[in-house]
């Protein structure tokens, strides 16, 4: 099984706070996480060269980790990351991300409600998830 070292995260939209995603790093390239929705199955898409810029190192600010591994493979679980400010990130398990998003009150309404979305979908999914393991 292929292992992924997570490394960092992009914010593609240079949007503060927001979402971002977290980067992973394999034979000198980057890589997301994906999952698909109708087999619930992870598998990682390499990230062109042309974005490589847009990659901030973990070790560059401040990382509140949530049940973080240092390696992924396809059989883990998908994480999630959020960025609190220009120095801060929050990044983990979706259960744990969820938990803090909902604590936090977003001063823009616009992602405030972007956040309310997120939730839902993850709280979706993970019930969705939970059902086909039989939990």
């Amino acid at each position: 099984m292929e292992k992924y070292n997570l490394i960092g995260f992009a914010n593609w939209f240079s949007v503060v706070p927001g979402f971002v995603t977290p980067i992973f790093i394999k034979d000198k390239s980057y890589y997301t996480m994906n999952v698909d929705p109708e087999t619930n199955e992870t598998s990682y898409i390499r990230v062109p060269y042309t974005y490589n810029d847009s990659v901030v190192l973990l070790d560059d600010l401040a990382v509140d980790y949530l049940n973080i591994k240092g390696s992924y493979t396809e059989e883990d679980e998908i994480i999630g990351a959020f960025q609190m400010s220009e120095g801060e990130l929050v990044i983990g398990q979706l259960d744990l991300l969820v938990k803090i998003l909902k604590e936090y009150e977003a001063e823009n309404r616009i992602l405030q409600k972007e956040i309310d979305d997120y939730i839902n979908e993850i709280e979706f999914y993970m019930s969705v998830r939970n059902r086909k393991k039989g939990r």
